[in-house]
């Protein structure tokens, strides 16, 4: 019988399990760091080719991709995976949320709004 931390008065039972293989915790805001110096294979990708629509695709196609992507390749599915699979997903979804970043930067030096592409400057709706 184990009891609870908050109603039990008794002592909890720890059971001794086997390892799952997670060998470490990734935050959320590691997934949109710049990437290492070791990492200069990101620079010069096309932000298109790695969400994988075309470059005339309108924003909310960008964003679906992008979400798409990202609960594909999301470490924490790769959980009972060895850790080369969850460090290859970690690289994956930093390349990801780059391009779409780097996407984002070049909509809002366009001046467009993301959801619906018009020019905000000219005031038109």
């Amino acid at each position: 019988m184990v009891d609870t931390a908050f109603i039990g008065g008794g002592t909890a039972t720890v059971i001794d399990e086997v390892p799952s293989g997670f060998t470490g915790y990734y935050t959320y805001e590691s997934l949109f760091e710049e990437p290492a110096e070791g990492d200069a294979d990101f620079k010069g990708e096309d932000p298109y080719a790695v969400l994988k629509v075309e470059p005339t695709a309108d924003w909310p196609t960008i964003v679906s991709a992008h979400r798409t992507l990202v609960k594909e390749f999301h470490p924490d599915r790769f959980v009972d995976h060895p850790a080369e699979v969850v460090a290859q997903a970690e690289v994956e979804i930093k390349r990801i949320n780059l391009a779409y970043a780097e996407l984002r930067k070049i909509r809002a030096s366009q001046g467009t709004d993301r959801r619906t592409g018009v020019d905000r400057r000219s005031g038109g709706r």
